[in-house]
């Protein structure tokens, strides 16, 4: 008796512990497999578009980010507007950081030297 109820006890929290299982970048799926899996982790649209192809079909294309600062690039099987019947995920993002553009003071985590004189020349184009 006392170990079927220990297994009981050690099956629950090995369930409960579990960590939700992260996409993978190259992995694609049904859409509402993917949106799901999005829901799990907290994901939420932040970019969303047709990429930019000579092709004719232009495949949406959306960036999702959540709170813990990881996010997503995936691409639909149809443009923005239709159902996508499969998306995949282009890449996966981590310590993303979003900022307010209506806030006239860059943040320091956005600059890449010490002052904004250092940024302007590190992208500066050789």
């Amino acid at each position: 008796m006392f170990l079927r109820s220990s297994g009981l006890v050690f099956v629950s929290l090995i369930f409960f512990s579990s960590p939700a299982i992260a996409l993978e970048p190259g992995q694609c799926g049904p859409a509402a497999e993917i949106q799901a899996a999005l829901k799990a982790e907290g994901q939420v649209p932040v970019v969303i578009g047709n990429r930019v192809t000579t092709r004719k079909d232009r495949p949406v294309n959306i960036f999702t980010a959540n709170s813990s600062g990881v996010g997503y690039s995936l691409e639909g099987d149809a443009p923005q507007g239709q159902k996508s019947k499969t998306v995949c995920v282009g890449v996966r993002y981590r310590d993303l950081r979003l900022n307010d553009i209506n806030s006239p003071v860059v943040p320091a985590w956005a600059l890449i030297g010490n002052d904004v004189r250092t940024c302007v020349e590190a992208l500066r184009p050789i």
